[in-house]
């Protein structure tokens, strides 16, 4: 099943308008969605994420409407709880951090993934006073910002404390970005993966 010309655009603000008249997109492996960018009689490598693949087969608008491939919106206020999973990645990320993994005690990766997290939660309130153009935040959401701090904060306290004697393993990459050729395509597959580790016996585990 192949999109019209027309449903294709745009993908990118990176690609020219010329480049954007010589696009298509088309329905690829298991439904996965592929851009192809034609250019000087020659098809540029598509990527193909899988947030793109699960919106494109969920809904077409959807998909349109906020893949980065495409429109790219965003919501003015994203839903609170897609921020508050956000501000623990950004947690997650320093607790685990491989270069000082084996140089800190749990209390300490605790104490670092607490400030990435609040740092994270501060940065998504800005975002909500700059979208808005209001000088302060409603009472509303500063009590649902100080709610997501509490809950992280302990959250972050209690996992340190009890993954303390239990996490027996080495971490290698956080948040690792990866691309994969699509095999018979010119195309590649992206994704990112949370942690990557190393266990006692060797083996890596994803």
């Amino acid at each position: 099943y192949t999109l019209s010309l027309h449903d294709a655009l745009p993908i990118s603000n990176s690609i020219s308008r010329q480049e954007k008249s010589q696009m298509t997109s088309c329905v690829g492996p298991r439904g996965s969605v592929i851009i192809l960018l034609l250019s000087k009689g020659k098809t540029r490598v598509a990527i193909i994420r899988t947030s793109d693949r699960g919106s494109f087969k969920a809904c077409r608008r959807k998909w349109d409407l906020g893949s980065k491939l495409r429109q790219n919106y965003e919501p003015v206020a994203p839903a609170k709880p897609l921020e508050f999973g956000t501000a623990i990645h950004a947690g997650f990320e320093e607790y685990y951090d491989p270069l000082w993994w084996t140089k800190t005690t749990w209390q300490e990766r605790s104490a670092s993934a607490i400030g990435a997290f609040k740092a994270q939660c501060e940065r998504q309130k800005l975002r909500r006073l700059t979208v808005s153009g209001d000088e302060s935040l409603s009472l509303e959401e500063e009590e649902d910002f100080a709610e997501r701090l509490l809950l992280g904060v302990e959250m972050f306290k209690n996992y340190g404390q009890y993954y303390a004697d239990k996490d027996m393993f080495t971490p290698l990459y956080t948040e690792l970005e990866f691309e994969v050729p699509i095999e018979g395509t010119d195309h590649v597959y992206q994704g990112r993966i949370d942690l990557v580790i190393e266990d006692a016996y060797g083996e890596y585990w994803i």
